[in-house]
């Protein structure tokens, strides 16, 4: 139990506050995305205004949905969004009625303060404990996006960078938005070759449909298999008795 124990205190001490730091530290980039005939407003506006409307709740901590931080964004070459902190949590509030009762018995005397103390702090120790750490990893792992513009002639690009956990994941929703759409692997495979050639690779087929044969060669509309016409049909290929196509008896 004690090795456990030891365990979970690792893994959330520990190894969470590495992994969530390396992800502030480390961002998670998009390719270059070009604006073609776009100046640089006009872009900020438009990466701006998805961005706004853009939330993540894969992870969704602290609270997944961004603002523009307009103080660290310069218009019209970078934008800064930043992940909402909740203004408090019901540990915040918890914690902070307790503290707030536990002085009110100063007010009957010291002992009878210093007891009152003592005892809501026995009881209220965990709602401390759970508020200090959801402060904490509320600091450590909130998100952000940076988009950085620049002009390249008539056009602007832009380039993307996703910190932290809920950044990593609002990665993809950028990508269907801003990157160049590509086909899938099954839908772009080459059948020209196949076209070319003929059924089971022979030669390529003359555009011609195959007619069925029945047992003496003859195919459904009276020629042999060689092409030519079968016994007892004119070689022009009308029917027999002069009717022509147009169905006048001559």
């Amino acid at each position: 139990m004690a090795a456990f124990l030891d365990i979970v205190l690792f893994l959330v001490f520990v190894a969470v506050p590495a992994a969530a730091v390396c992800t502030q530290v480390i961002p998670l980039r998009l390719g270059e995305v070009t604006f073609h005939d776009t100046d640089l407003a006009h872009a900020w506006m438009l990466v701006a205004q998805y961005a706004e409307g853009t939330f993540e709740q894969r992870f969704g901590y602290p609270t997944g949905y961004f603002y523009l931080d307009r103080k660290r964004s310069h218009q019209p070459s970078r934008i800064l969004m930043r992940e909402f902190q909740p203004a408090g949590a019901i540990t915040d509030g918890c914690s902070t009625q307790l503290g707030a009762l536990s002085l009110t018995g100063f007010e009957g005397g010291c002992a009878t303060g210093c007891l009152g103390f003592f005892v809501i702090a026995f009881i209220g120790a965990p709602f401390f404990l759970v508020s200090a750490c959801d402060r904490f990893f509320r600091l450590v792992l909130r998100s952000r996006v940076d988009v950085s513009l620049t002009a390249a002639g008539p056009d602007t690009v832009a380039s993307f960078a996703f910190h932290g956990p809920g950044g990593y994941s609002l990665r993809r929703r950028y990508a269907q938005a801003f990157e160049k759409p590509t086909l899938p692997a099954g839908l772009g495979l080459d059948v020209a070759p196949a076209a070319a050639e003929g059924p089971e690779g022979g030669a390529p087929s003359s555009g011609r449909p195959v007619m069925p044969q029945s047992a003496d060669g003859q195919s459904a509309d009276g020629q042999s298999a060689d092409g030519q016409p079968a016994s007892g049909q004119p070689a022009s290929g009308r029917p027999a008795g002069g009717r022509h196509a147009s169905g006048s008896v001559t």
